[in-house]
């Protein structure tokens, strides 16, 4: 009976840590291989559950409005970035998103840098 409870319990802690960890291994390689890329609306600062600002954004996908968070610590609370458009990359099929603010962003999925968004390099070089 105590070796079911050690493996019931290994086994929720092992799907535990694959929920927290599967959008961050999955979503990049999803969105690089089915994301299409989409001009989205910045909203506002907002707070996260976590303590943290994100951006929220908004764009359309098929006339539907969607709604996103960004967690861009570098940033944060930066009215700089809020009522401006930038891309954002989505996947209709997993819904996973990224808004792309950074040059390394565009990197990540072989998008060209804007020359548009030039304006946020003072704000994101490390």
């Amino acid at each position: 009976m105590r070796k079911i409870n050690v493996v019931l319990i290994s086994a929720i802690i092992l799907i535990f840590i694959y929920l927290l960890i599967k959008d961050r291994v999955f979503k990049p390689e999803e969105l690089r291989e089915k994301g299409i890329v989409l001009n989205a609306w910045t909203l506002e600062w907002v707070f996260s559950s976590k303590g943290g600002r994100h951006l929220k954004y908004e764009f359309f996908y098929k006339e539907k409005k969607i709604i996103g968070y960004e967690p861009f610590s570098k940033a944060t609370g930066n009215i700089n970035f809020v009522h401006k458009y930038f891309p954002v990359i989505y996947d209709p099929q997993s819904e996973n998103k990224e808004l792309l603010i950074e040059p390394k962003s565009f990197t990540e999925y072989n998008i060209p840098f804007p020359d548009s968004l030039k304006w946020v390099l003072p704000y994101v070089s490390d």
